[in-house]
């Protein structure tokens, strides 16, 4: 705004942008242009901005001569020429932006011009740096950890970018083994991303690509060893078996049989492929491990089915069978020759056992060459003994002797390799005689040894040789008949010979028989039960034997032992009562001659004639025994001996320890007394304590260093700040009373400036005209009609207008901030107006007045910042045609006190969906399966009440109707179930909530899905 040609002054002073101010005087010759002032507020001087950030210009054109209208401000760069050029607003602002500038440090000019071609520049040198590829760090797992193939492996990721924000880049996962194993990650706004992956076993290098906006590639990587701990599954072709043939269009069925440790059946995949015609079916398994199919579309010829089973993680088995698909034809014929039925050459009409047996018949068939017919012989006994294929004229011919004895059904078979057999039996019998003794061989047969010819139901036994001759079934072991076999054979009869000599013969004492095989005779003269000749010593007295008591000191051995008894209480010393003894007494066994002696007790335990009465040796009985030693265990203590102090013992057995060694009346510290110096009969407790001596003469606990007892020590003595330890109101937190020149609060100063302004009152020859006041001082802004002269000039009221913007609140990023005009002034006359702006912003920032500005024509206004940085904001007051304008910086941060979110993702949940089964290829398939679900964050909150943002996210299979609303539609894809059963797969989906500072917080909720299939 101008007033009649003349420049009103530019406050910036929160910028340090010199203010322009004055009014020329008029010329009286012909006018002069002037050219217009430039100034560029923003980018600032030095300014690093990162390539294709934009940039935002924001300056002022000011001219004394021309309105703002009629000016052109024009921005350039030295390297990339004209940015922007256009007309300043109605207060001389210019601003715009730039969406990109090249790489290099740029000198960028704010050029001013007015309608003569009058300039005016002002320039920046700032630096555009090349960009840079996105920073991937990954946090979580580390390079060398281990994992198995069933860990879920949670990845940790934080990423940054020069150029895009992080939740602009596009993230993706890959394996050098398994590939891409995640794409399209979108990273939190602070960067941050988590995901979760699964790896096949191996040595893998994980890499982690973020791409932004200009084709940047940033790359992180972590090797990982996964190992497994699963193994191949198992399988096997039950049906058909062999060289299976079949003729042309008849189904053929196959079976198997699966297993996998560690995975059901039914997550496994099963093929079915012909060598010839290639795949025949795709199937899985039931719940038991059983897949079969019928399949009616293989060729003529011969095949090769392979049965091929595929787990999870690609782990594999094979089984094969042959089959053979010929044109249709008629089974074989067979024409049996030998052997004819129930015929044989010896036994009656039998075969003997390892003799050759001719075997022989004809075939004969429409299509098969007879070559190609095989003819298997088989028995029930033995099994199949011959499958040789026909000679070219359709016969076969051969000898056998390996058949085993029994009564054999033989069947002959011929197959022609194309599904037709014919079959026909004959009956033979396969005997033993191998020691031609005339007699069949078990089982047929009654010689239970046909390899020994004297071994046969005709057969003289003999006895004791472990031989069956006779096929009785056992030895003859008792050849006397009394019931008990020989001891010659391990038995209890010690004469087999003799009936009357056996274990239940009754002895008859001393005839020198044993009847009844005791192993001798009986003897016990005096029958006290003791045999004399082993254990009794006097067999012709019951007395004595082994378990007779002993009477002691008679000088008889009662009890066999080889002596009489003289230690009654058997503690090695002979009782005195027999000759030599020396034990005092023998009931007792702690009493003997060496015996410990207990003191006081009245026994002499060693047997020495007395009582033990002085332990400790020291010449002194013990007060127990009526003596007068006070400690008998210690030959330190006695009447008379030296006292020790403070060692809390009684030495001299006065009575007590001596605890005050300096007489002065109070016990030393050492035996729990308060006299701190029991050396020196001046100190004690309640003694003159002499101040700044040292020394604690009343034990107080330290030198006398606060005499006037205000709490301060004196600066006497080391550390002291009590500037007159004297003066109970002189200390450091005594209140200074003003110009009286005493220095009570001891800061080195008497206080001569009570407003803390910064000036000293004129009271004491300073420049403060009001030192009461802290808006009065030399040069402070002059406040209109308060009757004050507030800057100390000698004039009250002396004012123009003045724009003073001011913050009113914390400057917190997510809360308006509020702004207050309040301090603003000018003189009597009409009432001021304001007017709020938006003067420049971060680079990156898109805030704008309308949107951002609250209230911005009245005294108070707010702001409300989109993220933390600096901001300027421009302040216009006008009263009247005069108008002023000021800048207030606001570095606009995080509210230290704000709370993160806390994210709910709701509770687990369980869904189920169903497909229909499809008929293809000879069985029933099943597609795969999608089921629907309600994702549900309501539940999350913020402890501020700041708004939230919400992101859902899974690692696969997981689509959203929208992934960034609190609640949302979910559909989970999972595998085709198997037919006629169900399949189930859990997902964990995590929702991150942000709040408006962009901290986050997530949960997790893991959605049960299972599908059926019928």
């Amino acid at each position: 705004m101008f007033v009649r040609g003349c420049l009103k002054s530019l406050s910036v002073s929160l910028l340090a942008l010199t203010a322009l101010t004055g009014c020329p005087e008029p010329v009286e010759t012909g006018p002069t242009n002037q050219n217009p002032v430039a100034r560029i507020f923003a980018p600032v001087e030095g300014l690093s901005s990162d390539h294709g950030e934009a940039l935002n210009l924001s300056g002022s054109c000011i001219d004394p001569e021309s309105a703002e209208e009629e000016l052109l401000a024009r921005w350039s760069s030295d390297i990339d020429g004209a940015l922007v050029e256009g007309a300043p607003d109605g207060q001389g602002n210019v601003s715009g932006i730039v969406e990109e500038l090249s790489e290099g440090p740029h000198v960028i000019t704010l050029t001013c011009i007015d309608p003569s071609a009058g300039e005016g520049t002002d320039i920046k040198n700032i630096v555009v740096e090349a960009n840079e590829p996105p920073s991937v760090d990954i946090d979580e797992p580390d390079n060398g950890d281990d994992f198995t193939t069933d860990d879920s492996i949670e990845m940790e990721i934080t990423v940054r970018d020069d150029v895009d924000s992080a939740d602009e880049l596009l993230v993706s996962v890959e394996s050098d083994l398994d590939g891409v194993l995640a794409d399209g990650l979108v990273p939190g706004s602070d960067g941050s991303l988590v995901t979760v992956i699964s790896l096949l076993g191996g040595e893998h290098l994980v890499a982690v690509t973020a791409v932004d906006s200009e084709g940047g590639i940033g790359t992180a990587t972590v090797a990982l060893s996964v190992t497994s701990d699963h193994v191949a599954p198992e399988c096997e072709i039950v049906e058909p078996l062999g060289s299976t043939g079949v003729q042309e269009g008849e189904s053929v069925f196959f079976l198997g049989q699966v297993n996998d440790p560690d995975v059901t059946p039914e997550e496994l995949t099963v093929h079915f492929e012909s060598d010839v015609d290639g795949s025949i079916a795709v199937l899985t398994p039931d719940t038991d491990g059983r897949v079969e199919t019928f399949y009616e579309g293989l060729s003529v010829g011969d095949h090769v089915v392979t049965m091929r089973v595929v787990d999870e993680e690609n782990f594999e088995c094979l089984d094969s069978t042959e089959v053979r698909v010929c044109e249709v034809n008629d089974p074989p014929v067979v024409t049996p020759g030998e052997p004819t039925e129930g015929g044989g050459p010896s036994l009656e009409g039998a075969y003997l056992a390892g003799a050759e047996v001719t075997f022989s018949a004809t075939i004969a068939d429409d299509v098969t060459a007879l070559g190609d017919v095989v003819v298997t012989w088989e028995s029930n006994i033995d099994g199949i003994f011959n499958s040789d294929a026909a000679d070219a004229l359709g016969n076969v011919f051969f000898n056998y002797a390996g058949l085993t004895a029994g009564d054999h059904a033989i069947s002959i078979t011929a197959d022609d390799g194309c599904g037709n057999q014919t079959t026909h039996a004959v009956a033979i019998r396969i005997v033993h005689d191998d020691d031609l003794d005339g007699f069949v061989a078990e089982p047929l047969g009654l010689d239970c040894d046909d390899t020994a010819a004297a071994i046969n139901p005709d057969a003289t036994e003999i006895p004791y040789d472990g031989i069956d001759q006779d096929c009785t079934g056992a030895d003859l072991t008792d050849v006397d008949g009394d019931g008990h076999d020989s001891d010659v054979v391990g038995g209890d009869d010690c004469d087999d010979t003799n009936i009357e000599i056996n274990p239940s013969a009754e002895d008859i004492p001393y005839d020198g028989i044993d009847q009844d095989c005791s192993g001798d005779d009986a003897i016990d003269v005096d029958g006290d039960g003791f045999d004399g000749n082993t254990v009794d010593c006097n067999d012709s007295n019951p007395a004595i034997n082994p378990a007779a008591t002993e009477i002691p000191y008679d000088n008889i051995d009662q009890d066999c032992d080889g002596a009489d008894q003289t230690d009654v209480d058997g503690d090695g010393v002979s009782s005195i009562v027999i000759d030599g003894g020396t034990d005092c007494d023998d009931s007792d066994p702690s009493i003997f001659p060496g015996a410990p002696e207990v003191p006081y007790d009245g026994i002499d335990q060693d047997c020495n004639g007395q009582d033990l009465v002085d332990a400790d040796g020291d010449g002194f009985d013990a007060v127990a025994a009526g003596g007068t030693d006070c400690n008998d265990s210690n030959p330190a203590v006695f009447p008379g001996a030296p006292e020790v102090p403070y060692d809390s013992i009684d030495q001299d057995c006065s009575g007590s320890d001596w605890e005050d060694v300096d007489n002065d009346g109070f016990a030393g510290l050492a035996a729990g007394g308060g006299d701190c110096a029991d050396s020196d009969p001046t100190i004690y407790p309640g003694a003159t304590d002499i101040p700044y001596d040292g020394i604690d003469q009343d034990c107080a606990g330290g030198d006398l260093v606060d005499v006037d007892g205000d709490g301060y020590a004196s600066d006497v003595v080391t550390g002291g700040t009590d500037c007159d330890d004297n003066a109970v109101l002189t200390n450091p937190g005594a209140a200074d009373i003003p110009y009286n020149g005493v220095d009570e609060d001891c800061d080195g100063v008497d206080l001569t400036d009570v407003d803390n302004d910064g000036f000293i009152s004129d009271t004491v020859g300073g420049l403060d005209c009001n030192d009461f006041l802290p808006t009065v001082y030399p040069g402070a802004p002059e406040v209109p009609g308060d009757g004050l002269d507030n800057d100390c000039n000698g004039l009250i009221d002396d004012v123009t207008v003045t724009s003073v913007p001011a913050l009113a609140g914390n400057p917190y990023l997510c809360t308006p901030i509020p702004m207050s005009a309040a301090g603003s002034y000018a003189p009597p006359g009409p009432p001021m107006t304001y007017e709020w702006f938006i003067a420049a912003k971060p680079a990156i920032s898109v805030v704008t007045d309308a949107d951002n500005l609250t209230d911005a024509t009245t005294i108070v206004a707010s702001f409300n910042p989109d993220m933390v940085g600096q901001f300027l904001i421009g302040l216009t007051v006008t009263q009247g045609i005069e108008t002023d304008t000021a800048y207030l910086v606001i570095e606009v941060e995080n509210d230290p006190s704000n709370g993160a979110p806390v994210a709910d993702a709701g509770p687990d949940q369980a869904v189920t969906g169903s497909v229909s089964a499809f008929y293809s290829n000879y069985t029933w398939n099943c597609p795969s399966c999608s089921v629907n679900a309600t994702l549900d964050a309501t539940g999350s909150t913020d402890p501020d009440g700041n708004p939230v943002e919400y992101a859902w996210q899974a690692l696969s299979g997981v689509t959203y109707t929208d992934a960034t609303e609190p609640d949302t539609a979910a559909s989970f894809s999972v595998g085709a179930p198997p037919y006629n059963g169900s399949t189930n797969q859990s997902f964990d989906v995590t929702v991150q909530v942000t709040d408006c500072e962009l901290v986050s917080h997530t949960d997790e909720v893991t959605i049960d899905v299972t599908c059926s299939c019928n």
